[in-house]
């Protein structure tokens, strides 16, 4: 069983094409991510750099949807989902994996 606002974010991302526009992001400002990752370095100071430019891009597609919902920021959409998540013990991977990009630890 879904939950509520979890179906509601389901269907803002399938129409509102939040999906590619992750994807591009990815694609054109992750590859130094990567290298560093596999390699096992300390993250630079660019790498962080692409991280709240991926928070702005992110909040910023995210908007419609927090009005949407009448949430003021998306850690309060981020404590819903997992409140939801919680309350009807779900482990949806995609979930999951969005309330993880929220944090830079798992971001990068």
């Amino acid at each position: 069983m879904s939950s509520e606002l979890y179906t509601q974010l389901a269907g803002y991302l399938e129409n509102s094409g939040f999906q590619e526009k992750l994807f591009d992001f990815l694609q054109e400002e992750c590859a130094e991510m990567t290298a560093v990752a596999d390699s096992g370095d300390e993250q630079s100071l660019e790498m962080y750099a692409v991280y709240k430019k991926y928070i702005e891009m992110f909040e910023g597609m995210f908007e419609g949807f927090m009005q949407e919902i009448g949430a003021e920021s998306v850690e309060q959409v981020q404590e819903r989902l997992q409140a939801e998540m919680t309350e009807q013990e779900q482990s949806n991977r995609f979930c999951t994996a969005l309330l993880a990009s929220m944090e830079y630890s798992k971001f990068a």
